[in-house]
């Protein structure tokens, strides 16, 4: 399985192609002076498919892209809720559509600490563990938790229409 992945810091954004549970490459780009995520997505667009071109892989093969996101995320809906003061633009954008778009592949965007811990789930040293618990430091503090086997999710509040604009 071929996935594209995203991991959106608070200074940097690292950029990657994986193959089951090899990392057939990676680049991190500086975010730290981006006045908007929308200025950076061209960027992260070149990486992505430098990479792709790099490793011999093919994005028409892609199961998907994974995005994790400093802030509170809408995964069902695939939306950003919240951007904690860094990538302020995100809530507004459409990055369903810019992922059909420029690599025809399905989006999946997860707060980035549970989006760790899924990684350790899936290749790391959570591997077999039904039960445990995740804390994530750099630019910030985040967690996470999984109790048999399911991440532990609060409630997420629900945008009104008005509230909701799309690029």
């Amino acid at each position: 399985m071929l996935a594209l992945s995203v991991d959106m810091g608070g200074t940097h954004i690292g950029c990657g192609v994986v193959r089951d549970r090899e990392l057939l490459g990676s680049i991190s780009l500086d975010s730290e002076r981006a006045e908007s995520l929308e200025s950076l997505l061209p960027c992260v667009t070149a990486v992505i498919k430098k990479i792709l071109h790099e490793s011999g892989a093919n994005a028409g093969g892609c199961e998907g892209i994974a995005i994790g996101f400093p802030g509170i995320v809408d995964v069902r809906n695939g939306r950003i809720l919240s951007t904690l003061k860094k990538y302020e633009d995100a809530i507004h954008l459409d990055l369903q559509k810019w992922a059909i778009e420029q690599f025809g592949a399905r989006l999946r965007i997860e707060n980035d600490a549970r989006m760790a811990l899924l990684g350790e789930q899936y290749a790391g040293a959570a591997q077999g563990v039904q039960d445990v618990v995740m804390i994530t430091l750099g630019t910030g503090i985040g967690g996470a938790a999984m109790m048999l086997g399911k991440l532990v999710r609060a409630h997420t509040p629900k945008l009104h229409a008005s509230e909701a604009t799309y690029r």
